[in-house]
């Protein structure tokens, strides 16, 4: 079971992830809505322009959750929320809201908590550095190498979240692996050691025509059975506008530090 993992901060950057299991693959439909800054959120794009992102695994090594994974039993689904809707019509126009954990539910969120990226770090070397958004966002523009074409069809703004510096590559694989895929396994109820991801990513996002981010993402489905994203920046202070389409219960807009898990 591939599960794709993407880290996303909105400020400048964000960092989704998309994971895929030995089980298959699922094809909700989604989209990054644009942030802006002075403007309504733009319009969802249509049915008719939904493609799939397939992230380039095939060169990419496997991630796993240690077996010995000590961050395991600090999960709890006391910390965990899920995204539903009353809706049950036809129209494309839902709100979502969001509940305490909800096991029929397609759509969960993990809450930003900084003592489990602290608890990461138990699992590295004593001198590891523990995950942030901020630092995630300072490593990604610090390294500045972003790329447009590590994905088919649909690419986005992005660094492999592994190639951050200043150690901040080894813990956003290390939050992935001790704390996201355990969460993922206990919100979807699926064994643990059938999830991995082979490709991670911190996005830019950025108002259009500024930098060299784009604005959204439109309409598409995620190769991979499991997806989630973080988001990096703060949306009371970084930006208005923004949030992620998913098919099942519309726009959801995660909160500083958020993780947003679906299938």
């Amino acid at each position: 079971m591939v599960v794709a993992l993407l880290l996303i901060p909105l400020r400048v950057q964000s960092i989704s992830i998309s994971c895929s299991s030995d089980t298959g693959t699922s094809r909700n439909t989604r989209a990054s809505i644009p942030m802006v800054t002075s403007r309504p959120p733009l319009s969802l794009p249509r049915a008719s322009q939904t493609i799939t992102l397939e992230p380039m695994l095939g060169r990419n090594q496997e991630f796993r959750a240690p077996s010995n994974n000590h961050s395991m039993s600090k999960i709890k689904k006391s910390i965990l929320q899920s995204i539903v809707t009353e809706d049950t019509s036809a129209t494309p126009i839902k709100t979502p809201v969001r509940t305490q954990y909800d096991a029929e539910a397609k759509v969960h969120i993990l809450r930003a908590s900084p003592k489990l990226w602290n608890a990461c770090k138990s699992n590295c070397h004593r001198d590891a550095v523990a995950w942030s958004p901020s630092r995630g966002i300072q490593a990604a523009e610090d390294y500045n190498q972003w790329s447009t074409g590590r994905h088919h069809l649909y690419p986005t703004t992005d660094i492999p979240a592994k190639d951050l510096p200043n150690g901040m590559g080894n813990a956003a694989i290390s939050l992935a692996t001790n704390v996201i895929l355990p969460s993922i396994a206990l919100a979807f109820d699926t064994p643990l050691e059938h999830l991995y991801f082979k490709d991670m990513f911190l996005a830019k996002y950025e108002p259009k025509g500024k930098g060299l981010g784009q604005p959204g993402l439109g309409k598409h489905t995620d190769g991979s059975e499991y997806s989630f994203n973080m988001l990096l920046s703060d949306p009371k202070l970084d930006f208005q506008g923004g949030g992620t389409w998913i098919e099942p219960v519309g726009l959801v807009k995660p909160e500083l530090g958020d993780i947003l898990m679906h299938r």
